[in-house]
């Protein structure tokens, strides 16, 4: 059975990484990335500032990371964690977790919940 939980001050998830977003998506517990952008969020702002990894630049390597946001009642995010990028030489898992935390709600919905956040790395 799945169960994510905050221990020593992260989220954490007893399933593969992959399986994750999947599992609490279905049973509602994470926000779709659907949903998200519904919330009015700066997604597309945040995105377009991004700082590529260097080293995946010079060596020409694209990546996607799906991360796990945890908007708090304000509105912005308390708490982020890559679900698919658990050994990343790149850099594109901390890039991600970063950027995932530049994420603020236009209307804060007044409740905390948790968001699955897409970010692709690719060159334009």
């Amino acid at each position: 059975s799945l169960h994510v939980e905050r221990r020593d001050g992260e989220l954490k998830a007893t399933l593969d990484p992959a399986e994750v977003v999947e599992r609490l998506v279905a049973q509602q517990h994470v926000v779709s990335p659907q949903r998200l952008s519904s919330l009015k969020s700066n997604y597309y702002e945040v995105m377009n500032s991004i700082q590529y990894p260097p080293s995946a630049l010079r060596a020409g390597v694209e990546a996607s990371v799906a991360v796990l946001a945890e908007f708090s009642e304000d509105g912005a995010v308390h708490d982020a964690f890559p679900v698919n990028a658990a050994y990343d030489r790149w850099g594109f898992t901390v890039a991600a977790v970063d950027a995932a935390k530049k994420l603020k709600l236009q209307e804060p919905t007044g409740k905390s919940f948790i968001a699955c956040v897409p970010l692709s790395f690719k060159f334009r």
